[in-house]
């Protein structure tokens, strides 16, 4: 039996207002208003990166989307994107120092790559200004979101066009593009929808330490799925992302697997603290290709009768 595709649904982007913080602080009538006031701006980029703003909130807040948006108007003018563009300088100078989303330090450790992320997002934000203006061959992909069963404890509202009621969003691939459609005054994209499986893959894993004391807890191990790469993970604690991280080499599980090109990349290590008042609940260590999972182990419950405080050496599948 074939599995049912993904529904692709058509969301309301002003009212999904992902930059809620953003558009509220730069409030004007028109995108064009604002467009022309943000270029008008000078902004001193090592600066604005000592802001708890960017620092803490990052998407969430504000900082960030004046840095993009300016970013964007001076690659328009300049026809090109490295040193001196605001956007860039951050990304390439500040954001993985200030914690963000390890996995994209492949794409920031140099200057070539950080431009090219930089340009595809500007790409589509071109795309969608085209497409404000009527051009009916312009068009961008589809967002991508995730959901789960049960909803994560602090989801992110998406409204589909004409519902009254939001779909529950744990996860978004698409920030830019959401921010971009309402630079442009394109009021609506598409949006896929997709269930999180934690089951339904098959890996093969090992956890070689496991520890739980002194309100932290402390995974290592490798979890393999031959056909699919992990490029980042986090550890719930009943559906409360508490900690995350991005693979680690294990030339161990290169060597018993040869034929596994990503084999060498299969481990993961991470140390997360508890949150205070936690009692038994279930841990789950999620791996990602991005924000789709890839698979899942599960260890002990804090709490747990007989829970281990030395290292713990288990096998699971699944």
């Amino acid at each position: 039996m074939t599995e049912a595709a993904d529904p692709v649904i058509e969301i309301d982007v002003v009212r999904t207002a992902l930059q809620r913080r953003f558009f509220d602080m730069f409030s004007f009538d028109t995108p064009d208003e604002l467009l022309a006031a943000i270029g008008g701006l000078e902004l001193d980029v090592d600066a604005l990166a000592r802001c708890r703003d960017v620092r803490d909130r990052l998407a969430d807040g504000w900082v960030y989307w004046l840095l993009f948006t300016k970013g964007w108007l001076q690659y328009r003018s300049a026809g090109s994107i490295g040193e001196g563009n605001v956007y860039f300088d951050y990304l390439y100078r500040h954001y993985l120092a200030h914690g963000h989303n390890p996995a994209m330090r492949a794409d920031l450790d140099h200057p070539q790559t950080a431009a090219e992320r930089v340009r595809r997002r500007y790409a589509d934000l071109d795309l969608l200004v085209r497409m404000a203006a009527g051009d009916d061959g312009a068009s961008v992909a589809p967002i991508l979101v995730t959901v789960s069963d049960p909803p994560a404890p602090h989801p992110y509202p998406f409204y589909a066009v004409g519902a009254d009621e939001p779909v529950p969003v744990r996860a978004i691939d698409g920030w830019h593009r959401m921010c971009s459609a309402q630079l442009a005054g394109w009021p609506t994209l598409r949006c896929t929808v997709v269930q999180e499986r934690l089951t339904a893959a098959s890996l093969q894993s090992a956890i070689d330490r496991f520890t739980c004391e002194g309100g932290a807890v402390t995974l290592s191990g490798w979890w393999l799925d031959p056909d699919r790469p992990i490029y980042n993970y986090e550890l719930r604690l009943d559906g409360r992302t508490i900690g995350s991280g991005t693979p680690v080499r294990r030339p161990d599980i290169a060597e018993a697997h040869p034929d596994v090109v990503h084999a060498a990349w299969s481990g993961f290590s991470l140390c997360a603290d508890l949150p205070a008042g936690a009692g038994p609940g279930e841990l789950v260590l999620v791996g990602f290709q991005d924000i789709v999972p890839v698979g899942a182990l599960r260890p002990m419950r804090p709490g747990q009768a007989g829970q281990p405080s030395a290292d713990l050496v288990v096998s699971e599948t699944g």
